[in-house]
């Protein structure tokens, strides 16, 4: 993953200067977490008190489909793994079902 700032602030026709700041991430060996390859945190650009691209709502949107799938894996598992339960789960039934004399 990458992060950068986009400002840039025009010179002429032919230059413009960027700002340097970034920032480079990439997952573990593992697998389970981030890890910071790279960070320059030099700025020369102004702030501004807005981030149109990640704001309150932008994250939520991304985060809420995420949470909420997790969440049914939680609750009901996973429905590959419950589906090959399901030939053990009727032996279970025979195995151990009332026996009805008639």
């Amino acid at each position: 993953m990458r992060a950068i700032y986009k400002w840039k602030l025009k010179l002429n026709d032919d230059e413009e200067i960027k700002c340097p700041w970034v920032a480079y991430a990439s997952r573990d060996a593992e697998e389970t977490c981030w890890q910071l390859k790279t960070f320059n945190n030099e700025h020369i650009c102004p702030r501004k008190p807005k981030n149109k691209a990640a704001n309150r709502k932008w994250l939520a949107s991304k985060l809420v489909k995420k949470a909420t799938t997790d969440a049914r894996h939680a609750v009901y598992g996973d429905e590959a793994s419950q589906y090959g339960l399901v030939r053990d789960y009727g032996e279970m039934l025979i195995k151990f079902k009332p026996r009805i004399n008639n």
